[in-house]
C-alpha cells in the first residue's frame, strides 16, 4: 500500500470506478425526467456510434506507449496515436455526413450527427490516450479523480442544461463532452514530459518495433466494442430514436452493476493468473471453477431481480416515459447475469495470451449479433421479440467464451 504500490493503484482506481458510476446512478433519475427519450434516444445512437471509431482511433498505440522504456519512443507513440485519432475523427465524421446527405440508414433525421459523433470520437480518444499516459506515470490517484471528475461534471452539467427558460435541448451531448474534456484537461499537466513533441526520426522504428497493436489489436478491439454497441446502433436506427433512448436507460441501469462487480473481479483475477503463471504453478481450473461459483451468484442475483422487478422499478426510479424500458430491463437481465460471470473470466484468456482465441470469439459475437439483426429485418419482427433474438445471440457467445475458458485452463 506504499505511494504508487500495485495494492494502493488499485484501491484509488476501485474507488474512482465506483464513484464514477454511483454519480452516474444518482443522476439517472434526474436527467430521465429533464430529457425525453428522444434526446435520450439521440444522445445515446451518437455516443454508441463514437465508441465503435473509439475503439480503433489511436489504433491501440496509446497501449503501446505504456511499454517502452525510452521517453523518446513514448513521445513518438503519443503523436502517432493523436494523428491516428484526429485523421479517424475527422474521416467518420465525414463518412457519416456522407451517409446523412445520402439520407441513407436514416442518419439525415439526427442534427448535426457527423460534428458530434467526430468530437465524441476524437475526446474519447485523448480521454483513453491520456489515461494510459498517467498509469504508466503510476499517478493511480489522478486515473481515479479522472473518472469521478468526468462522471460529476457530466451529469451537473447535463442536469443544468435541461431545467429553466434556457433549457438546451442538446443538454446531454453539451454535458457529456464537457465532462470528457475536464476529465482529459486533468491529466494534461502532469503528463506534459511524455507528449511533448518527439524527434521525427523515432516515429518509425517505433512503429516497426509496436506493429502488432494497430494489425491485431485494434481489430479485436473493434470486433469487442461492435459486439457490445450494436444493439443499440440498430434498436436506434431500425426502431426510431424513442425506442433507441428507452434501450439506452435500459443497458445504463442494467450496466451498473455489472461494471461495479466485473471490473473489481477481473483486476483481482488478471493479479492472480498473472502471479500463479510467474510461478508455474497448475491447477488453474479449480481457479476458475472458483471465480466462476462466486461470480454466478452475483449474476444469479443481477438476473433474478431485473428479470422480476425491472418492469417496476425502472418506471417508479426514472418516471413513468420509461415503462418500456423496465421491459427491456427484463428482457436483457439473462443476459447481463451471464455477462457479469464469464466478463471477469475473459482476463484468464488475456493472461494466458489466447490471442487468437479470443478474436476469434469477437468475430462469433458479431456473427451472432449478425444472424439476430437479419432475422429481425428479413422477417419484420417487432422490437420485443428483436430484442429477444439480439441478448439471446449474445448471451449464446458468452456460453461459449465460458467453455472455452474452462477448456483451456485445463490444459494449463
Amino acid at each position: 500500500m506504499r505511494k504508487h504500490g500495485a495494492g494502493r493503484g488499485i484501491v484509488y482506481l476501485m474507488t474512482g470506478t465506483v464513484g464514477g458510476q454511483f454519480i452516474t446512478l444518482a443522476g439517472l433519475p434526474v436527467l430521465s425526467r429533464l430529457y425525453s427519450p428522444d434526446e435520450f434516444g439521440h444522445y445515446s445512437f451518437i455516443v454508441a456510434l463514437a465508441g465503435v471509431a473509439i475503439s480503433v482511433a489511436t489504433f491501440r498505440l496509446d497501449a503501446a506507449a505504456m511499454l517502452p522504456t525510452s521517453t523518446h519512443q513514448v513521445r513518438a507513440l503519443v503523436w502517432l496515436s493523436l494523428s491516428s485519432a484526429l485523421l479517424v475523427s475527422v474521416l467518420f465524421a465525414i463518412s457519416l455526413h456522407v451517409f446523412s446527405e445520402l439520407e441513407m440508414f436514416g442518419l439525415h433525421e439526427y442534427p448535426f450527427l457527423a460534428v458530434w459523433v467526430g468530437a465524441f470520437t476524437l475526446s474519447g480518444a485523448l480521454f483513453g490516450l491520456f489515461s494510459q499516459l498517467s498509469l504508466r506515470k503510476r499517478q493511480y490517484g489522478l486515473v481515479a479523480r479522472r473518472s469521478f471528475l468526468r462522471a460529476s461534471v457530466s451529469t451537473a452539467s447535463q442536469a443544468a442544461m435541461g431545467v429553466g427558460p434556457s433549457r438546451i435541448s442538446g443538454g446531454l451531448l453539451f454535458g457529456g463532452l464537457i465532462g470528457q474534456l475536464v476529465g482529459i484537461a486533468s491529466m494534461v499537466r502532469s503528463t506534459r514530459d511524455l507528449s511533448a513533441f518527439p524527434d521525427l526520426r523515432q516515429l518509425r522504428p517505433a512503429l516497426r518495433r509496436y506493429w502488432r497493436f494497430p494489425a491485431v489489436f485494434a481489430p479485436s478491439a473493434l470486433l469487442n466494442t461492435l459486439g457490445l454497441q450494436a444493439p443499440l446502433i440498430f434498436v436506434t436506427a431500425y426502431f426510431g430514436v424513442a425506442a433507441g433512448g428507452q434501450l439506452g436507460i435500459a443497458e445504463r441501469a442494467v450496466a451498473i452493476p455489472v461494471t461495479l462487480v466485473g471490473t473489481t473481479v477481473g483486476q483481482v483475477i488478471e493479479a492472480e493468473v498473472a502471479k500463479h503463471t510467474r510461478e508455474g504453478g497448475g491447477g488453474l481450473r479449480s481457479t476458475y471453477l472458483r471465480f466462476s461459483l462466486l461470480l454466478s451468484l452475483a449474476g444469479i442475483a443481477v438476473a433474478a431481480g431485473g428479470s422480476a422487478l425491472g418492469g417496476v422499478l425502472v418506471p417508479w426510479a426514472f418516471g413513468s416515459d420509461w415503462d418500456l424500458a423496465g421491459v427491456m430491463v427484463q428482457i436483457i437481465a439473462v443476459n447481463a447475469g451471464v455477462r457479469l460471470l464469464v466478463s471477469p473470466l475473459s482476463k484468464f484468456l488475456v493472461v494466458l495470451q489466447q490471442s487468437l482465441a479470443v478474436t476469434l470469439l469477437d468475430i462469433l459475437r458479431v456473427c451472432a449479433m449478425g444472424a439476430a439483426i437479419w432475422a429481425t429485418v428479413s422477417y419484420e419482427h417487432d422490437l420485443t421479440t428483436a430484442l429477444w433474438l439480439i441478448y439471446s445471440a449474445l448471451t449464446f457467445t458468452y456460453i461459449v467464451t465460458w467453455l472455452y475458458g474452462f477448456w483451456i485452463v485445463g490444459k494449463k
